[in-house]
């Protein structure tokens, strides 16, 4: 049960990641494109 909710927790902070790397990216093409 604990590997079960270890691997989740693996999921979860490797989306939680993905999406905020989305975000600075896009946040830096809006910054750039700004200037």
């Amino acid at each position: 049960m604990s590997n079960f909710l270890d691997i989740k927790d693996k999921a979860f902070w490797r989306a939680l990641l993905g999406v905020v790397s989305l975000g600075v990216s896009i946040g830096l093409a809006a910054l750039i494109l700004r200037l």
